[in-house]
């Protein structure tokens, strides 16, 4: 083992972590940079982390992560198992062997066979070691990738969003596909200031960590704050008393454009796990009437859990169906919020494993649930009321072609020009019309699409 090398000093636990934590990710089983927080947090509580080992860890999951359809053609070419049938612990250990061998410059390739092998040997397996060194050597004698600096992402992605915005916009998505994101946290501010909050919060984060924390403020929200290297949150003094949530700022730009007023009555269609119904509360300062409702009841149960942490009376949690309207909603609230399910790839960086389990077609049949779950929305619409639809992902089918296929059967519905609430934003972060495509930043938000439209009053 190679002591002066990154990953060397916890040779094992460091490399054995990544395998489990990149296998975790790419089975659709956790959000990246959650999965890669939550690794990390557990490592510290067993001992503390050195700082070039915890950049190793994250850069190798998110290598495995980025390229893991390259890495595995090459394993599969010199396997004589199929993929599909190597034992899912070997498989993880190939891939991070693979990874080291063909993206990462600073590891030496005799350290990325001999601890992938060794970490075979250690879980029980020693026979397979042999094979598990053949095929990663046999990597090593390859020729280097032609994809070092390209997220691997099926043509149907490349070539939608390429036609939809252009070869610049695509080359920035792929570009942040491997960064490590700050976890972005949201302040309740009807718990505290603007200004003392923060403090307080790198105070208990340093606290429960013992290093230095470090914190950014949002670029659209005034509630977002960015912190890296988090620690548990839930364990934070903060936390437990409500005074924070984990949300993404884009997320938090649809309750800006929705803009919810003290004493109104709101509707968040597709609300669980209750992020956007809980900032609304905290906007209206706990004064009116939100109704958030799921499909699923225990995901209504997520909502209800997040309202009683935060001390939010005037959330209503409760199934619901946005693809059928119910009518005693008919006209009932002044604001609703329809976040709609959609194909997920304004979150690509954050939960890899949508670009293996969508396609083209997905889009179509999501579009279709799309198209009646607006119905349902305006339907529930007081004239002169306010309706935000919003999703995760950056098609224009469902995003803006969905918005003016909406508007063209609908003219009573005017579309609002919400670009002010982006001003801070740099021009290659966010797409601004009269909707705001937002585009997934280095250091910052995801991808997200909002766009808000009023419903004209009745003329006398």
């Amino acid at each position: 083992m190679e002591d002066n090398k990154p990953g060397a000093g916890k040779g094992r636990s460091i490399r054995h972590e990544a395998a489990l934590a990149a296998d975790e990710i790419l089975r659709g089983e956790g959000y990246a940079s959650l999965v890669i927080h939550r690794t990390l947090r557990r490592m510290d509580e067993q001992a503390p982390v050195e700082e070039r080992d915890r950049r190793f860890f994250t850069s190798l999951v998110y290598t495995v992560v980025k390229h893991r359809e390259t890495i595995d053609e090459r394993i599969g070419a010199l396997s004589k198992t199929p993929i599909s049938r190597i034992r899912p612990y070997v498989l993880a250990c190939l891939r991070i062997g693979a990874a080291q061998l063909m993206y990462m410059e600073g590891v030496r390739p005799y350290a990325a066979i001999s601890e992938s092998v060794e970490l075979v040997k250690r879980s029980g397996m020693k026979g397979l070691a042999p094979y598990v060194n053949g095929v990663l050597r046999g990597i090593q004698k390859m020729d280097p990738p032609a994809d070092a600096d390209e997220a691997d992402l099926p043509v149907w992605i490349k070539e939608s969003l390429s036609e939809d915005y252009g070869e610049d916009k695509l080359r920035q998505l792929l570009e942040t596909m491997d960064t490590v994101r700050p976890l972005c946290l949201r302040l309740n501010l009807t718990r505290g200031s603007r200004q003392e909050m923060p403090e307080k919060l790198k105070r208990q984060l340093e606290e429960q960590t013992g290093r230095p924390a470090l914190l950014m403020e949002g670029a659209i929200c005034p509630e977002a704050v960015y912190v890296h290297h988090p620690g548990d949150i839930s364990r934070l003094e903060m936390f437990q008393k409500g005074e924070i949530s984990v949300q993404d700022e884009s997320s938090m730009a649809a309750v800006l454009a929705l803009d919810p007023q003290k004493g109104e009555k709101v509707l968040d269609l597709c609300g669980a796990p209750g992020g956007k119904s809980c900032f609304c509360a905290e906007r209206m300062e706990n004064e009116g009437y939100i109704s958030c409702r799921d499909i699923h009841p225990h995901r209504v149960d997520l909502i209800r859990q997040n309202a009683e942490r935060l001390g939010l009376t005037i959330l209503h949690p409760g199934e619901g169906d946005a693809l059928k309207p119910c009518p005693e909603d008919a006209e009932a609230f002044d604001r609703v919020l329809l976040d709609a399910p959609c194909s997920g790839l304004g979150i690509l960086r954050s939960k890899r494993d949508i670009a293996e389990h969508r396609s083209a077609s997905d889009v179509e049949e999501l579009s279709a649930l799309q198209e009646t779950m607006l119905e349902t929305a305006a339907a529930a619409l007081k004239p002169g009321g306010r309706l935000v639809y919003s999703t995760c992902t950056l098609t224009k089918k469902e995003n803006d072609l969905q918005v003016e296929a909406f508007l063209a059967k609908h003219p009573e519905f005017e579309l609002l020009d919400i670009g002010n609430l982006f001003r801070k934003c740099d021009p290659e972060e966010v797409t601004l019309r009269q909707t705001a495509t937002l585009w997934p930043v280095n250091e910052g938000h995801d991808g997200f699409f909002v766009a808000a439209m009023e419903k004209k009053p009745r003329q006398i």
